[in-house]
């Protein structure tokens, strides 16, 4: 029998709706199998097979840290009003709504943190329990859109464990993505199927996402709209238009009714930082310009890739890329390869494709495809620019980050190719059929490969567990050693580098929050106006003192530690030098090698 071209195997998948591949026992095996190699792969190189480093950076990865056990603090004394209320920036309020809040992961790290981890072990377990989320979740939607179980586990890898996934890690807030492919495909199963119980499905995992990780939510919402309106013009003869669009009065009250939870918990989470917003400074266009991916950053992989490192040394010189590490999208070889496949299944849709897996492929081409166009400067102009003038855009400061909402489709499209191709094989011969399926999910593997877990750039994404205890321990000693200490400061020093300041300013946030006090030190990315950090006495209390909580109490309580430099010939900051003579910061300033 003549084997059949390219062309004829794929129109023969996009037929079909279940291809023929491994099921049962074996295929629940191999999704097994899948996810221990990728969880081997990215997450587990993070925290060591020792299980003696945290993820990511030491600033921004210890941030989100500290607003994981600020949250755990105020659930153990009981005092959940506090949470929005960080003690850091003091007196600022709202802080907490300043960045991510991980509200929706929260029970996760407290209940680590009950049962008696330490922080650092604690937030280990809550990093690698998220990843396993995402992988499950990725799976979960991935059939849900009738994908066989090779498919789904491809498109789960790609989501949970893809390339992007690894460069980021340094912005730890975006391993909150779990409720989004849940989000995607409940959504896609309302267009189809509409539904009150389906309408408050899709949209609690919306919300569930946006109380995860606000970046995520709001990308994923530009998602469901994308494919929302694809799937309306390639469908719109089989969608059921008067089911959707008026369904009667009483089925429009019911839907209404599934709205209203989901939209009333939203519109309490969007108070703080609506009035921290009003609080605080946000960041000019020009400088979020700076965080737009250039037209190299779909093809830059992240330095940990194996498979793909190489194309780093093609590419602009990185030296001259403001923020590299948030221009390294590239999704890996096959997401491009899946993404000609939903091309081909553009071409090849009928009229009345209706809920298939040629409509899925092709919506999922569509929905990828103009976004590198949005971010493309020609000359000084570009689409992107134009969108930061509506509200809330200016809010997705590293527009880079889409790449985790997209790799929904790109998985999608990977996983109906791995089932096309093992569709028309297995049909054939079921032992090719299985062979064929070990070799794809091998090939998915390579194609995502990360460097050996002892190569010594892991460290650029991970810290040592014992550092990071020393330095919170240490310093909170030293507080603690500070009689009646009620407010804690540190000045960062003469010419002192800008990641020793940064360090500085988190590492004093962790040591107030054990001893219990606040902190006028503070990391943030939208800080209140008029705060930096400041360098002496004069400036310090006139903060405190122009935001009305410069009281006796507050004065005698007064800790500090570092070395305050500036108006050394003014007789008051003299004076408060010899008063409250500040205390050496009691460990070394860089991370150990």
């Amino acid at each position: 029998m003549p084997v059949p071209g390219i062309a004829t195997l794929l129109r023969q998948r996009l037929r079909l709706a279940r291809p023929a591949t491994p099921a049962g026992v074996l295929g629940a095996i191999a999704v097994l199998v899948v996810f221990v190699v990728g969880f081997a792969q990215g997450p587990m190189k993070f925290v060591g097979s020792d299980f003696g480093y945290l993820p990511g950076d030491i600033v921004d990865n210890r941030f989100n840290h500290y607003v994981l056990e600020h949250g755990y603090h105020t659930i153990a004394v009981g005092k959940v009003k506090r949470f929005w209320n960080a003690p850091f920036m003091f007196p600022t309020p709202m802080m907490t709504a300043g960045s991510d809040h991980h509200l929706a992961t929260l029970p996760l790290y407290a209940v680590l943190r009950a049962v008696g981890f330490s922080p650092e072990h604690a937030f280990q377990g809550w990093f690698l329990v998220l990843s396993a989320l995402n992988f499950a979740a990725a799976y979960w939607a991935a059939r849900r859109f009738s994908l066989d179980r090779i498919g789904a586990a491809a498109a789960a890898y790609l989501f949970a464990f893809g390339l992007p996934a690894f460069g980021q890690v340094t912005h730890i807030q975006l391993v909150e993505r779990f409720a989004a492919p849940v989000a995607v495909a409940l959504a896609w199963r309302f267009l189809w199927q509409p539904s009150p119980r389906t309408l408050f499905a899709a949209s609690a995992a919306f919300v569930a996402q946006v109380y995860a990780c606000m970046y995520i939510g709001l990308l994923t919402a530009v998602l469901i709209a994308g494919l929302t309106v694809v799937v309306a013009l390639l469908a719109r003869r089989e969608l059921p238009w008067r089911t959707l669009l008026w369904p009667g009065w009483a089925e429009i009250g019911r839907r209404l009714l599934a709205l209203a939870v989901p939209t009333a918990l939203l519109i309490v989470l969007l108070i703080p930082y609506a009035k921290m917003t009003r609080a605080t400074v946000g960041m000019e266009a020009k400088d979020i310009l700076d965080f737009v991916p250039d037209p190299a950053a779909w093809v830059r992989p992240p330095i940990e890739s194996t498979t793909w490192g190489w194309m780093r040394d093609r590419l602009p010189d990185e030296a001259a890329v403001k923020f590299v590490s948030e221009k390294a999208l590239f999704p890996g070889g096959l997401a491009f390869l899946g993404l000609g496949f939903g091309l081909f299944a553009l071409a090849k849709i009928g009229p009345r494709a209706g809920d298939s897996p040629t409509l899925l492929a092709a919506a999922c081409a569509i929905v990828v495809l103009p976004v590198p166009l949005i971010f493309w400067q020609f000359g000084d102009w570009s689409l992107y620019r134009e969108l930061l003038a509506l509200p809330g855009v200016g809010k997705l400061r590293a527009s880079g980050r889409v790449i985790f909402v997209l790799m929904i489709p790109l998985g999608l499209l990977v996983g109906l190719l791995f089932d096309g191709v093992l569709n028309w094989v297995g049909r054939r011969n079921r032992v090719a059929g299985g062979v064929t399926a070990v070799g794809l999910l091998a090939l998915l593997v390579l194609d995502q490969a990360t460097l050996p877990a002892d190569a010594r750039k892991w460290n650029d994404f991970r810290y040592p567990v014992a550092a990071s205890v020393t330095r919170r321990t240490a310093f909170a000693d030293a507080v603690r050693a500070w009689p009646g200490a009620k407010l804690l400061y540190a000045f960062p020093g003469p010419k002192a580098e800008p990641i020793f300041t940064l360090l500085l300013q988190v590492d004093t946030m962790w040591a107030a929050l054990d001893v219990g006090i606040p902190t006028v030190n503070g990391y943030t990315g939208y800080p209140p106006p008029n705060w930096f950090p400041f360098e002496n006495y004069c400036d310090l209390l006139y903060w405190v003192r122009t935001h009305g909580a410069l009281t006796p109490e507050v004065l005698e309580g007064l800790a500090t530690f570092g070395t305050p430099t500036g108006h050394e010939g003014e007789p008051w900051e003299m004076a408060c030098r010899e008063r409250f003579k500040p205390r050496p910061i009691p460990y070394l300033w860089l991370p150990p090698e």
